[in-house]
């Protein structure tokens, strides 16, 4: 049976429930087509990453899942300010350390959203490739020094996690691209290095 939206969440959550080890992408499809569900690693990432963020959540009397804050909280991401209803997932510590990685060893470039690179990482990452570049761009702002007052702390994190200790962070990032199966690792190495 294929799913998608809101029943997707319940199997993926229903998953997360029974079989609490589903540390990686790869497992937790192999967990939902054991159940007889056929779905994409884009769209169970999406999710996954909401769910473990505790930004995707059952609520009270509704049929679905709600993509968003954590139940109890209120901040200026409201749903309402979207024209889909929810926002999407925060990124990531994960998500951004390898997109520093990614960032800090080729040009500038790749990070536009209708290049290729762009593309296959937001393909990899489960985000868009709008969301990448948006990213991208606020990793520049960080390095450069820019006002950064729109963005976000993991981004911030992430960028001075990986000038801390250069080595230390690609072989971190390697690892994370590896366990959660994310085949960014030329990237990470430079492939289409700054010249």
């Amino acid at each position: 049976m294929e799913l998608d939206g809101t029943d997707l969440d319940d199997a993926i959550l229903a998953c997360l429930e029974r079989w609490v080890g589903a540390l990686t992408t790869k497992e937790l499809l192999g967990e939902l087509q054991a159940e007889g569900v056929v779905t994409t690693k884009k769209s169970v990432n999406r999710r996954l990453y909401g769910a473990l963020a505790g930004q995707v959540r059952k609520s009270e009397g509704a049929k679905g899942w709600e993509v968003g804050e954590p139940a109890g909280t209120t901040t200026a991401r409201d749903s309402t300010d979207s024209p889909l209803g929810f926002m999407p997932p925060r990124w990531t510590e994960q998500q951004s350390q390898v997109l520093a990685a990614i960032f800090f060893a080729n040009d500038f470039g790749i990070g536009d959203d209708a290049r290729p690179e762009c593309q296959r990482i937001a393909a990899e990452l489960g985000r868009s490739a709008a969301s990448v570049d948006r990213q991208w761009r606020n990793i520049a702002a960080v390095v450069a020094g820019r006002d950064v007052t729109k963005v976000g702390q993991v981004i911030i994190d992430a960028v001075f996690w990986y000038q801390r200790d250069v080595q230390r962070a690609l072989k971190v990032a390697e690892q994370v691209c590896a366990r959660m199966e994310w085949h960014l690792q030329d990237l990470i190495r430079g492939i289409s290095a700054k010249g």
